[in-house]
């Protein structure tokens, strides 16, 4: 019976060092992700950390090589400096180890964000002025950027306001033609104006394209 449980434990634990192997060879990970999976497994403790060590030994778990693979990673897809922490730090990476590779370079922020601030307006296209600056800096504060360098992004856009009264002739024309079927006259503006408000235009704006 003793020798049975002593082999049964040997082989838990050869099922979980080769499952972190195949786990290591799709992608890297840090040692707090393998700790989590060999928890999962219901490893015992020493067992668990025998295989972190005997892996970080092999060099394939390298939490230092880990950060600096990602940081690369992440800053090829303008993600901005908070967002990198928060990544790494989730990822189980020492907050010591994250201080040492990520630094603030407001150059590079700013170009981020701009990068970040140009797609996401464009897909706002049929947004109202206003509407759009205000959703793009929202995204860019969400992405961890500061307030400054949201405002310069938004700004760097060229967004005025001829191309809101040209989208807002264009929405007009769309939902005048919708409502025109059942209401006429006051009634028809009160409906036109609300639809368009809603939309996120000016009142002032709509009066007056419904005026001309």
């Amino acid at each position: 019976e003793e020798l049975y449980q002593i082999l049964k434990k040997d082989e838990k634990r050869t099922k979980a060092y080769r499952s972190c192997l195949r786990k290591l060879s799709a992608r890297d990970h840090t040692v707090k992700q393998i700790r989590d999976h060999l928890s999962s497994l219901e490893l015992e403790k020493e067992d668990a950390e025998e295989i972190i060590g005997r892996l970080s030994t092999y060099g394939l778990l390298d939490d230092e090589k880990y950060c600096v693979a990602s940081i690369s990673r992440h800053e090829k897809n303008s993600l901005s400096v908070q967002q990198i922490r928060r990544k790494l730090a989730k990822d189980g990476i020492d907050e010591e180890l994250i201080g040492k590779y990520v630094t603030v370079n407001a150059e590079a922020e700013a170009e981020k964000a701009s990068v970040i601030a140009a797609r996401y307006a464009q897909s706002l296209k049929n947004r109202p002025l206003t509407a759009r600056k205000r959703m793009t800096l929202n995204k860019l504060l969400n992405c961890g950027f500061s307030y400054e360098i949201g405002k310069e992004a938004v700004a760097a856009l060229g967004l005025n306001a001829d191309q809101d009264l040209q989208l807002l002739e264009k929405e007009y024309r769309k939902v005048h033609s919708k409502y025109e079927r059942k209401y006429a006259g006051h009634d028809l503006q009160q409906h036109v104006s609300a639809a368009l408000y809603v939309k996120g235009f000016r009142m002032e704006d709509i009066r007056k394209v419904m005026e001309e």
